[in-house]
């Protein structure tokens, strides 16, 4: 028999872990056999019987690893010493087998026996590989038969129970569960067993519904197997479903230190029912009273915790012959000095449109008094109002063109200490149907080097979905485009020798229900390596008067920085320089007896 611990990933088990040098793995020989998760071994009742595997890894370690194995308890399996249970691998020998060696012990009963090891690599790079290997021993009496576990159901718990085969099948077996009472649910899923894991165990769910009476059924599970030599095998079993209602008639919440009184009724009239079956945490016990099927006590709370009152396991006997309850039942008062809080959601923010939604009321505990009288809708009219407990529904159909305002009225609902929510309470959807717009600016007109610039896009409202692909940019190189919300930039670098043009598409942009903006934005930033030339008109050949005269200054571009400060006038005063773009005029009066220049 060879278990092989492989470089370093579980193939057998489930875990895969990535080291920095390689993948590690720990999986198992069986015969030759690389992929089984188990091996198996028969146990002989005539005394303990010593058997062996083999462990090494599959991948060379970076360092020496140890293994150990742990997970036998020393009943059914013994490992002589620890030499057989820590191991360690080194460079050297890594791919040399070391041999385990252990004893199965023989024991009274029939029944298979299952031993999980786990088998665990540390160090080296194999950094806690843990593998589970599974030892079945077959008991040398047993013949085709199915394990289960019968509890006593009681109403209202699900009880996932489990079943396995007690020895291995010569092909796939089916087994499927059926009860004779209708008001016990059992999964209608049926279970598989094939020869590699016949001996794992599988589970059945029963939940047994709740019932109006006050009565223990009894109810018969059948177990049907099909296929290999356990076809045809039946197993039937007959057990109870107990009423759990026992404990009544207590405060579901308490807020103060008050005694309350609470009762406990069973099915059955019961004599062996006394005050230490029962257990109080946060209070004081009071005596017990009460015969046959009612008892009653007071109890005490502390103050500042819950009060937990508990029936113990098996503390009655109904009918004489079932002990009562088979879990222990258990009521909690809750310590609440937290009024409930209420959540209004999925109310959009925005709408454009009369498409109903659906407005949800969420409390944080559950609340009763809570109805459709309690919420006022205005801007749309309401549908049917649905909901109990945490949770509550209202459809909304809007009227169009305005608002939709959904409020809850103050103190509309209780959890039975406290009434909420405080004050009104109020969600919007907002009337939306304008797409965002979009300005773009910070382009320079003109430009004449290859120096970046910065573009800003700004939007009307906040908008998402606008990346770096809706922009488009010829004469330049995009740069990351940055921003949120209203706001975002784009560096540029201008290619040179052309024209930069920076264009956004319609509709690349969303408030969340509309798109914009609603038509292509473009701006240019002209390239010009040309210098603006002026022309000076307006001035008279000759002058022999004082009479002021206008020149005019044309330039061959419009121009920005030229004022008055920039012509120098002799011979004459200067006047105001008006004018813009590509023209300016000015007022000269001349001095007299002098050239004006």
């Amino acid at each position: 028999m060879k278990i092989l611990l492989g470089s370093l990933c579980v193939i057998l088990c489930s875990s895969i872990i990535l080291h920095s040098y390689a993948f590690a793995q720990i999986f198992a020989i069986n015969n030759g056999d690389n992929s089984t998760e188990n091996i198996t071994y028969r146990e002989s009742h005539t005394g303990a019987s010593i058997e062996t595997f083999e462990l090494k890894l599959g991948e060379q370690p970076t360092d020496d690893v140890r293994v150990t194995i742990s997970g036998h308890v020393g009943e059914d399996i013994v490992f002589p010493d620890d030499s057989n249970t820590s191991l360690t691998f080194t460079n050297f020998n890594w791919n040399t087998g070391q041999i385990v060696t252990f004893s199965i012990l023989a024991d009274v009963d029939t029944e298979n026996d299952q031993i999980t090891l786990q088998i665990t690599a540390s160090g080296g790079g194999y950094s806690s590989i843990v593998k589970e290997l599974n030892v079945v021993i077959i008991d040398e009496f047993s013949t085709p038969n199915i394990y289960h576990e019968i509890p006593v159901f009681e109403e209202g718990i699900a009880i996932a129970h489990r079943v396995h085969l007690t020895i291995p099948p010569t092909e796939k077996v089916t087994l499927n569960l059926s009860v004779n009472d209708r008001g016990v649910y059992v999964n209608t899923n049926d279970l598989t067993f094939t020869p590699q894991d016949w001996w794992r165990d599988k589970f059945f769910v029963v939940f047994p519904h709740f019932d109006d009476n006050s009565i223990s059924e009894k109810i018969t599970l059948t177990y049907t197997a099909s296929g290999g030599n356990y076809d045809g095998f039946t197993r039937s079993h007959a057990t109870y479903v107990v009423d759990r209602d026992v404990i009544t008639n207590y405060p579901k919440k308490i807020n103060s230190s008050a005694a309350f009184s609470v009762t406990f009724t069973f099915v059955e009239p019961v004599r062996d029912f006394d005050s230490g079956d029962v257990t109080v945490t946060g209070g004081t016990k009071g005596a017990l009273s009460g015969t046959g099927q009612s008892y009653s006590m007071e109890i005490r709370p502390t103050g500042g915790s819950d009060v937990v009152i508990s029936v113990a396991k098996h503390a009655v006997t109904i009918n004489g012959i079932l002990a009562f309850p088979a879990t222990p039942v258990i009521a909690t008062i809750l310590w609440d000095i937290t009024a409930p809080t209420l959540s209004i959601s999925g109310v959009p923010d925005k709408i454009n449109s009369t498409l109903p939604f659906k407005a949800s009321f969420t409390f944080n505990e559950s609340v009763t008094g809570f109805d459709a009288n309690d919420v006022t809708v205005t801007g749309a009219t309401s549908g049917t109002f649905t909901g109990s407990g945490t949770t509550y529904s209202l459809p909304v159909t809007p009227l169009g063109n305005e608002n939709v305002v959904i409020s809850v009225a103050a103190n509309s609902a209780t959890d039975g200490l406290y009434t909420v929510p405080n004050t009104q309470q109020t969600e919007t959807a907002a009337w939306d149907a304008t797409a965002p717009e979009l300005t773009i600016s910070d382009v320079p007109e003109k430009i004449n080097n290859l120096t970046p610039f910065t573009v800003e896009f700004t939007f009307s409202e906040s908008v998402t979905e606008f990346d770096v692909s809706d922009v488009a940019v010829t004469g330049g190189a995009k740069g990351v485009l940055i921003g949120s919300g209203t706001t975002y930039s784009l560096p540029i670098t201008p290619s040179g020798g052309s024209n930069v043009v920076v264009t956004v598409g319609a509709n690349v942009a969303t408030d969340g229900l509309n798109t914009g903006p609603s038509t292509q934005q473009s701006e240019t930033v002209v390239w010009d390596v040309t210098v603006p030339t002026l022309s000076i008109s307006g001035v008279p050949e000759k002058i022999n008067n004082r009479t002021p005269f206008t020149v005019e200054f044309t330039f061959s571009e419009s121009v920005t920085e030229f004022d008055v400060s920039d012509v120098a006038v002799t011979g004459g005063a200067k006047g105001v320089l008006t004018g813009s773009g590509t023209t300016y005029t000015m007022a000269i009066t001349p001095s007299g007896n002098a050239n004006v220049v």
